[in-house]
């Protein structure tokens, strides 16, 4: 008996060892791919920023105005819809304020900025900004372009800037005379008082007339006097 178990153990260790290993690879857990990393996120007010094409152009016009370095100023409109929609835009004439960092509104340049580039200001391209009120448009209405005309020219003189709009002190309204062949005259005048100690104006109103001369080209000179 002894020796029958030994043979039957020997017989299953030799068959045991003649099985074949199979050589299937081990399956494995498949993996999620990682997700793609994210850019990171932009700051919103620089991207509005960055929009404005002609903001290198505004900012440069302001340094010389206010005397300062480029780095010095920022605003202006944040894109060109938002420039078409400024109070004082006249048509392709878009109004933009640029002030002193950081938010000093007390020293401002104010003007305008065609989409071609070209700057507008009361000493500048006035021509332009009377065109796109609507001055040699026939059948305008030559007080209502007076008017406005007079009205934006105030803004961009600055704050505390208006236009005497009744006649009081031998001073009239606006008046706009116009040739056929579109040359004329605009004469209107402004008060300004100077700012006081926490906002407020202090002294007396300080009186400019204000002449603009008209060609047949579509010019426009402005020249300005104390009254």
């Amino acid at each position: 008996m002894r020796m029958t178990s030994s043979i039957a153990a020997a017989v299953v260790f030799v068959a045991a060892c003649d099985k074949p290993v199979s050589s299937a690879p081990t399956p494995t857990t498949p993996t999620t791919p990682a997700a793609p990393s994210k850019p990171p996120a932009k700051d919103p007010d620089k991207t509005k920023m960055s929009e404005f094409k002609h903001r290198a152009a505004i900012h440069a016009y302001a340094a010389k105005v206010l005397k300062v370095s480029v780095d010095q100023v920022e605003g202006g409109p944040q894109d060109e819809a938002t420039a078409k929609i400024q109070t004082h835009t006249a048509g392709k004439a878009w109004a933009f304020t640029v002030w002193l960092r950081p938010g000093d509104h007390s020293r401002e340049a104010r003007a305008w900025i065609t989409d071609d580039g070209t700057l507008v200001d009361a000493a500048q391209n006035l021509g332009i900004l009377a065109g796109e009120l609507g001055l040699w448009k026939p059948g305008a209405n030559l007080d209502e372009v007076g008017d406005k005309l007079a009205e934006k020219l105030a803004w961009s003189y600055g704050m505390n800037h208006r236009v005497i709009a009744v006649r009081e002190n031998g001073m009239t309204p606006p008046e706009v005379k116009l040739a056929p062949d579109g040359s004329g005259t605009i004469v209107f005048f402004t008060a300004h008082r100077e700012t006081g100690p926490g906002g407020a104006g202090g002294g007396p109103e300080a009186i400019t007339r204000n002449d603009i001369a008209l060609t047949a080209k579509h010019e426009a000179k402005l020249t300005k006097s104390s009254k």
